[in-house]
C-alpha cells in the first residue's frame, strides 16, 4: 500500500486532537528551552521570598495577638492619667465621649452610677433620642469595664 497525499481526510475530532498535539509539542519545547531557565529561577527565587515573607507576617499577627491579650488583662487597660477610654462602651463614639468629658463624666464610674433622671438629662444635652443610653446598656458596660480595670 502506498501512501497517496491527495486522500487524506480528517474529521472535525481528528483535526482537533492534531491541533492539541501541536499546542502541547510547542509548550513543552518552550519549558524545555534553555532559555527559560532564568525565568524558572527567578520564580523559585521570588516563591522563595514570598514564602519567607508569609512566615514572617504570620510571625507578627501572632505576636499582635499576644500583646492585645496582655495588654486587655492589664490592669488600668482603658485607663489613662485623664479619665477612662469611654469609646470602649458601644455607642459611645469620640464625639460622644468627648461630649462626656465636657460633662464631668470621666471614668467608667460616673457612667455607671447615673440615675434615670440623669440618663435623660444627658441624652437631652447629647442630643439622643430619649431611651438611647438605657437600650444600649451604657450603666452597665461602664460597670463591667470599671470592674476589669480595677
Amino acid at each position: 500500500m502506498k501512501f497517496d497525499p491527495n486522500h487524506l481526510n480528517f474529521d472535525f475530532n481528528q483535526l482537533v486532537v492534531l491541533g492539541l498535539i501541536f499546542l502541547i509539542g510547542i509548550i513543552v519545547g518552550v519549558l524545555l528551552s534553555p532559555r527559560t531557565k532564568p525565568l524558572r529561577r527567578q520564580l523559585e527565587i521570588e516563591h522563595r521570598q514570598r514564602e519567607a515573607a508569609e512566615a514572617q507576617l504570620a510571625e507578627a499577627n501572632r505576636r499582635v495577638g499576644e500583646l492585645e491579650h496582655q495588654t486587655r488583662n492589664h490592669p488600668h487597660w482603658g485607663s489613662t492619667a485623664l479619665g477612662d477610654n469611654l469609646t470602649l462602651i458601644n455607642g459611645v463614639g469620640p464625639d460622644s465621649a468627648e461630649a462626656l468629658k465636657r460633662e464631668g463624666l470621666t471614668t467608667y464610674s460616673d457612667v455607671a452610677r447615673l440615675s434615670d433622671t440623669e440618663l435623660g438629662d444627658l441624652e437631652n444635652r447629647l442630643g439622643r433620642t430619649r431611651g438611647t443610653i438605657v437600650r444600649e446598656g451604657w450603666r452597665e458596660q461602664a460597670a463591667r469595664l470599671r470592674d476589669q480595670t480595677s
